[in-house]
């Protein structure tokens, strides 16, 4: 059953795609209606036969010269039936579902179109909209490149295609998952876990997969001329996020960083501090990046923290952007992502977000990994790091931290089973000390947010560290715990505290230190945790989604951003595990994965 469940989920995600793509944005010319294919790297004639259900006959006649081909970049014309509106030739229609706020006047606003023609390819719509109505947008894309190509000779009606099997070896490159290779090469994901004997869908960078293919043998009777009609390319740079698609490269990009500077408010409040610290190491991350070849214009935006006008603010200082870091502020951050959804632009949030941001909008990139991943890792540090210790897992009582507990408690199994197997304990708050092995090394896992109930427990477990005798009790936690000051450094140190955390400032390493001069150098002041994180988000992701460059240099991130499944958005799963040693605290290992 599971296994079924498996493919169908698979099943419908690639039928999803598919979707996606052919009730999008359609092309009508001579009276027949085509979907606009940007063809990648590994795309082949197959691959488009296969998820657009056209015969290869047809894909050939309407993209003369595919047969030799596909091109990375290349715009191509799969056709999909008779026109089914009256169009002039050329022309763009998106078919698009209304969202909440949306009028015709907004749309045609939105995709430059013409609000007569709007109500006449959608009858009632000069009445009002209805959430979830499907409407018909004739829209301009520009600018717009022309493409020459040189005529060819052949026929297509008399072209003769045959497939046979092919399989190749890849090698997984960073950034790469199952999805992404099955939509590069239009292999379905389910059939590559099953060609390669792949227990889930989790791969790395160096794992060298079979992808079966099919070769294409195609054979065509020379006799006219036939003159291939130009292709318009659109080269907006938002059109698609999927990272399955492709970008095209801008030979100068716009980036908005939004920070709550308010300053047309008088005086100074953290929130400011924090927005200022984060910009100057924001600045010297676009300043490095300009060095190494980035044309951007960057624009600093002091973003409002009244959420009642951020729509209209949005439309006036955002659009036509490519890429947005911000708001600092997590209340507008829903906000934003979904209007970067709508109007297609990428955004990172540099601060924590609530997962639920992610899902069904690949538009989003979290910088901060979530507090549920932070704690799969700790589990991952657990099996790798204390196999010969008595580990137990405590049930706080607190339902908030009961994500927090099977987080844990799946991520430490999963890991377990690769071959570890280690014992896990389960307890509840009452009975944990009964398994505190005395002249053992025991290690107690409390996955609590809440300050008050990780103070006692942290009291209780300081009174009882004698019963461990010449043994050692390891309390983990959660990263809250970096903030709780009741903490004393005597626990810290005798217990040896450890928690999982997204960023790290240590001063004492060479990262810190260069970086630390620079900002010195440039702003005559100290560098805090703040001005790191913008050094680091800025530069990395920067890098990694307008230079197709990945950053090596992070001052106290540990980056390595993944979607977390086909369709949603993209986490950073990149973790450090700190502790306290000898009163101090200590990067002691690096999750990710």
């Amino acid at each position: 059953m599971k296994n079924i469940l498996t493919s169908l989920f698979f099943l419908l995600c690639a039928t999803s795609f598919a979707q996606q793509v052919l009730d999008s944005t359609f092309l009508y010319k001579n009276g027949k209606r085509y979907v606009e294919h940007i063809a990648q790297d590994g795309n082949t004639l197959y691959g488009l036969k296969t998820i657009y259900a056209v015969s290869e006959k047809e894909i050939i006649s309407a993209n003369p010269g595919i047969e030799k081909g596909l091109k990375q970049g290349s715009l191509y014309l799969i056709p999909k039936g008779a026109a089914d509106v009256t169009v002039e030739n050329g022309s763009r229609v998106l078919f698009h579902t209304v969202v909440k706020g949306e009028t015709a006047f907004s749309l045609c606003k939105k995709y430059n179109c013409d609000l007569n023609t709007f109500n006449t390819m959608n009858l009632g719509s000069e009445k009002g909209l209805k959430l979830g109505q499907r409407v018909k947008i004739l829209y301009n894309i520009e600018p717009i490149k022309q493409v020459e190509e040189k005529p060819v000779v052949y026929t297509t009606s008399n072209t003769s295609v045959v497939f046979s099997d092919s399989i190749i070896n890849y090698t997984v490159k960073a950034k790469e998952t199952i999805y992404t290779i099955s939509k590069r090469f239009m292999v379905p994901a389910v059939d590559l876990q099953k060609f390669n004997n792949l227990k889930s869908t989790k791969i790395k960078v160096g794992d060298v997969l079979q992808i079966p293919l099919k070769k294409e043998n195609i054979k065509r009777i020379e006799v006219r001329e036939v003159i291939p009609s130009k292709e318009i390319i659109p080269i907006k740079s938002n059109d698609k996020i999927d990272p399955t698609f492709l970008f095209p490269k801008k030979d100068n990009y716009k980036i908005a960083i939004l920070l709550p500077f308010g300053l047309s408010e008088p005086g100074t409040t953290s929130v400011k501090t924090l927005a200022t610290e984060f910009y100057m190491g924001a600045k010297l991350a676009i300043d490095s990046l300009e060095r190494k070849g980035l044309s951007a214009t960057v624009q600093i935006i002091d973003f409002p923290q009244d959420t009642n006008s951020l729509k209209s603010f949005m439309n006036k200082e955002l659009f036509g952007m490519d890429l947005v870091f911000g708001p600092l502020i997590p209340t507008a951050a829903e906000i934003v992502a979904k209007w970067c959804m709508q109007n297609k632009i990428r955004m990172v949030c540099p601060a924590s977000i609530k997962p639920s941001l992610l899902t069904g909008n690949q538009y989003v990139y979290a910088a901060v990994a979530s507090d549920e991943t932070q704690m799969k890792a700790l589990a991952k540090f657990s099996v790798r790091n204390h196999k010969q210790k008595t580990i137990i897992l405590i049930n706080t009582g607190n339902t908030k931290s009961k994500n927090l507990y099977d987080a844990y408690r799946e991520a430490f199994i999963e890991e377990s089973l690769k071959g570890a197997n280690i014992k896990l304990i389960e307890a509840k708050i009452s009975e944990y000390a009964s398994f505190i092995k005395r002249n053992g090394h025991t290690v107690l896992v409390f996955p609590s947010e809440d300050k008050s109930t990780t103070i006692k427990f942290l009291n209780d477990v300081f009174k009882l560290k004698g019963k461990a005798g010449s043994g050692t009790i390891t309390v983990l936690g959660t990263k809250d715990w970096a903030n709780f000051d009741d903490i004393t450094g005597n626990m810290k140190n005798d217990l040896n505290i450890t928690w999982p955390t997204s960023a790290d400032l240590n001063y004492k390493s060479e990262n810190t230190k260069a970086l630390l001069r620079i900002y010195r150098r440039e702003f005559k002041a100290d560098l805090n945790k703040f001005g790191a994180q913008g050094y680091d988000v800025v530069s990395y992701f920067t890098s990694y989604l307008l230079m197709d460059k990945t950053t090596i240099y992070q001052c106290m991130n540990n980056f390595h951003v993944e979607q977390t499944e086909p369709g949603s958005g993209f986490e950073n799963k990149g973790v450090i595990i700190v502790q306290n040693q000898n009163f101090e605290l200590i990067r002691i290992a690096e999750i990710d994965e």
